[in-house]
């Protein structure tokens, strides 16, 4: 792809999605923007003001690279990020959701399977306690906590920049 810069910094909205799984909300940018051209690559999002490429894709070998024009905010990422990860066949069988369901931001979490269990860390980035949930793509059925060798919960309390360590038994 080919870049032009654009000397702004300002907040701009990104429309008009043809990436499956994106929900028709606009997703949100930032900072400087780069004039991308669309030559070999197939538009995803157009900018709302002028109806410039805002995201595009170029299909390489076997892959896809995903070019934006100006760096996302977090909610918009994900926005973007989910449905190629899940198009791509991308396993997550665990997710962080605040108590409410929602996406939990300032908190990560990553998991592993060892045998037929799943290893989770999870670390609260934010300078406040955070109050998360895991969701698992199948049935846990028991957790433990390996940081105090004792049973634990898919609810869990994240002290600021604190971590949890997690095994968790899952239905087969």
């Amino acid at each position: 792809a080919a870049y032009e810069i654009y000397q702004c910094d300002w907040s701009s909205d990104v429309c008009s999605s043809d990436l499956a799984g994106l929900t028709g909300q606009p997703l949100e940018g930032t900072g400087i923007r780069l004039g991308l051209s669309s030559e070999g690559g197939v538009v995803i999002a157009r900018f709302a003001d002028d109806n410039r490429p805002a995201i595009i894709r170029c299909d390489r070998g076997k892959g896809r690279i995903f070019h934006s024009a100006i760096p996302l905010r977090p909610q918009s990422y994900t926005r973007l990020i989910d449905p190629i990860l899940r198009d791509s066949g991308v396993e997550r069988p665990i997710r962080l959701r605040s108590q409410t369901g929602g996406p939990m931001w300032g908190v990560e979490a990553r998991s592993v399977r060892v045998d037929d269990d799943l290893l989770v860390y999870a670390i609260n980035l934010l300078a406040a306690p955070a109050d998360v949930r895991l969701s698992c793509t199948q049935r846990i059925v028991g957790v433990h906590d390996l940081i105090t060798n004792r049973p634990g919960d898919v609810s869990l309390r994240l002290e600021a920049l604190g971590t949890a360590i997690l095994r968790l038994k899952v239905a087969q």
